[in-house]
């Protein structure tokens, strides 16, 4: 099973993966700044390709990092995305030990 780097680790390859994919400063994101007030064109497509990295380099999917409500918009995917690189860390664990539950243990919280 596939486990995430030590916090201070994937702190710092997160914040390398979005400066390099998003064209911002990493000092910026390792501060807890914003995505939106750091990243010049932060929209839904940024999340794509951050999330699209984070596929790469950690195995999460993109499936499961967004919500599964496939009617959702652009609009949904800015809002229900993590605000800052703390917030995408913990959000990363959260996704990382729902992958650990059981199917119908994950199928019993959805009912």
């Amino acid at each position: 099973m596939q486990t995430l780097p030590d916090t201070p680790i994937l702190r710092e390859q997160l914040a390398t993966i979005i400066a390099r994919t998003c064209r911002c400063e990493s000092a910026s994101l390792l501060q807890d700044q914003e995505f939106a007030e750091v990243i010049t064109q932060f929209d839904s497509l940024a999340i794509l390709e951050i999330l699209l990295e984070i596929e790469t380099e950690f195995g999460l999917t993109t499936d499961e990092m967004l919500p599964t409500n496939h009617e959702m918009g652009a609009q949904e995917v800015m809002s229900v995305f993590p605000g800052n690189l703390s917030a995408l860390i913990v959000y990363m664990h959260e996704v990382m030990a729902r992958r650990a539950l059981p199917l119908n243990q994950d199928a019993g919280a959805a009912q």
